[in-house]
């Protein structure tokens, strides 16, 4: 995955986030990107355990490469998805 419009814009005002975004995607992380305009990042991941460690290793990230306080949440993404409803 690769936005290459709108995250190197916006990648500037999130110190840390190439830093960080490295650290997600050599975790194991399956893609790494901002999540709208940022601050929040998101990564993909293969499993929670996967998630935990990738996570984990983003918020030392922040922390070494900006000195800023990062919190992990993890989203296993269970939904349905998309579906065609009719009346």
């Amino acid at each position: 995955m690769e936005d290459r419009i709108a995250e190197p814009l916006r990648a500037k005002a999130v110190p840390g986030f190439l830093q960080v975004k490295e650290a997600a995607l050599e975790a194991g992380a399956l893609a790494a990107s901002l999540s709208g305009s940022g601050p929040s990042l998101f990564a993909l991941c293969r499993g929670v355990e996967a998630g935990k460690r990738v996570g984990e290793r983003m918020v030392r990230a922040f922390r070494e490469a900006a000195d800023l306080h990062a919190t992990l949440t993890i989203s296993t993404g269970r939904a349905p998805g998309a579906r065609i409803l009719t009346p």
